[in-house]
């Protein structure tokens, strides 16, 4: 088979949670259209694992390979999402080829995640925290003006 001219992938991840997260893979090339045989492949650096059910993936160690059914279509890119499991690390894969020919990879990061402020975590609205300066109520924090720590004699 003759080499694909002008393969690009872009690999985003697009929801991670503690225990696995969702991707999307968008392929493109500018050749002639490539049969169904010619897979997409790749290898996962740091353990991650497709989930068994996501269509059209197979998966041996780190070892992923991706079908479609059908033709790769010339011009018109196509994408293909699948959940995985990962622990510790999640880096991406660091190529990707269609058939035998690299593709040009571009990695898309989700966005940093932003601490939500929905539950009652003892601040105010400014991230200040209640349980700051305290002047003698004899809890223990803060400071003690003299009141509340007194002992009788």
């Amino acid at each position: 088979m003759a080499p694909i001219v002008s393969c690009a992938v872009t690999y985003q991840v697009e929801r991670v949670g503690r225990d696995g997260f969702d991707a999307a893979v968008t392929v493109g090339h500018g050749g002639d259209v490539i049969p169904g045989a010619s897979a997409l492949s790749f290898a996962f650096p740091g353990g991650q694992a497709i989930v068994a059910s996501a269509g059209g993936w197979r998966q041996s160690g780190n070892d992923v390979v991706a079908t479609v059914d059908g033709a790769w279509a010339a011009q018109s890119p196509t994408t293909l999402r699948f959940p995985a499991g990962y622990q510790g690390q999640n880096p991406p894969p660091p190529a990707f080829y269609l058939g035998d020919s690299a593709c040009q990879t571009t990695v898309v990061t989700p966005p940093a995640a932003v601490p939500s402020n929905t539950g009652d975590d003892g601040s105010d609205d400014d991230g200040n925290s209640g349980s700051g300066n305290n002047n003698g109520n004899g809890n223990g924090n803060g400071r003690n003006r003299g009141r509340g720590n007194s002992q009788a004699e």
